[in-house]
């Protein structure tokens, strides 16, 4: 008898280990993500100055930012695709960057010259 019960019990260990990792690496995914996307900062404002990975805006306090734009920034204008290049002064634009003070870069700029 317990030759036929060992075996089927052995199964079921291994199924319920299984199914707890699955949960584990689940909830990991999720507070990783939580925290990369609370490591995010997003600035509105207005263009002063676009230089060579640089983006200087004021904000609408009139305190001016200069950050460090990434080379994979994401830069649309009017909802299209764009370059930094591109950004002219006084576009108005939402700015987001990740990381903290002078490690942070910016991910995404979107202008609206309308």
């Amino acid at each position: 008898m317990l030759y036929r019960v060992l075996p089927v019990c052995l199964l079921a260990l291994v199924a319920a280990l299984f199914v707890s990792a699955v949960a584990v690496a689940k909830e990991k995914d999720a507070k990783d993500a939580k925290d990369a996307k609370a490591d995010e900062t997003t600035v509105e404002g207005t263009v002063v100055s676009v230089d060579k990975g640089k983006i200087t805006i004021t904000d609408k306090d009139k305190k001016e930012h200069t950050l460090t734009v990434g080379d994979d920034a994401k830069v649309s204008i009017d909802g299209k695709e764009g370059k930094l290049a591109d950004l002219k002064k006084d576009a108005k634009v939402k700015v987001t960057s990740s990381g903290k003070d002078k490690d942070a870069k910016v991910t995404k700029i979107e202008a609206t010259t309308k």
